[in-house]
């Protein structure tokens, strides 16, 4: 039913339910908690289900809560849960359960260095989910503190950034943005999209004369500037 879905790209057939493959992920999992794939197919199902509005979305909040109640020391089933809740814009369930992961996620914090790093972007995606869904309940103070947080524990790519600009501007504090691409741009100075997004930064905060000068810095030092040259057009 998966591989199904995700092969038709959400294309299925309109009487095709998931709700058969939901009940025999659940059976497995009654055999045996500690066999990993079904619980973890259930959890991909139900996100996918969400995503492209297949089924119910009360059958896929009932088998994912199911799944939470019978391995409770694993995250993936409240973060699929709170994937599920955002979908439908239950923004302020979404952050609970997504809180709820992290949580759990917490517990898990390994002591060797390899496993410690993907832990972390783990952890960072889950404070980025809490703070997308708090942006979107209309919570910015909270959702700027979460956010902060992932971006702190983020690799060199920071995606949360994006999402920490929206919340500054949804508090007309724009002229705190630039400082965020700023730091970015000289952490990472062959960047093209971090330094296009500092120039961008500083032209909506009027900074005109600021921003034509990083465009054309960039220009200059910058081994691929084609991406810079393209928003500076």
């Amino acid at each position: 039913a998966l591989s199904y879905i995700q092969q038709a790209n959400g294309m299925v057939a309109q009487e095709f339910s998931p709700d058969g493959a939901f009940e025999l992920f659940k059976e497995s999992l009654e055999e045996d908690k500690d066999f990993v794939a079904p619980y973890e197919s259930l959890c991909a199902l139900a996100r996918t289900c969400g995503h492209y509005r297949i089924g119910t979305f009360e059958s896929a909040e009932k088998y994912l809560l199911t799944a939470i109640d019978m391995v409770p020391e694993d995250f993936k089933a409240s973060y699929s849960l709170g994937e599920l809740y955002g979908v439908v814009n239950l923004h302020a369930k979404s952050a609970e359960a997504y809180e709820k992961a992290l949580r759990i996620h917490d517990g898990l914090k390994p002591e060797e260095a390899a496993a410690l790093e993907e832990w972390k972007l783990e952890q960072a995606s889950l404070y980025s989910r809490i703070g997308l869904a708090q942006l979107n309940n209309n919570m910015p103070v909270n959702a700027e503190l979460n956010l902060r947080k992932a971006i702190e524990l983020e690799g060199p790519d920071k995606p949360s950034i994006g999402l920490l600009q929206a919340v500054l501007e949804r508090t007309n504090r724009q002229h705190e943005v630039p400082a965020l691409w700023k730091a970015q741009m000289e952490a990472n100075p062959q960047s093209a999209e971090y330094r296009t997004n500092y120039a961008i930064a500083l032209h909506r905060a009027d900074r005109q004369k600021e921003a034509v000068e990083v465009f054309e810095k960039g220009l200059e030092e910058l081994e691929d500037n084609v991406f810079l040259k393209r928003f500076y057009a």
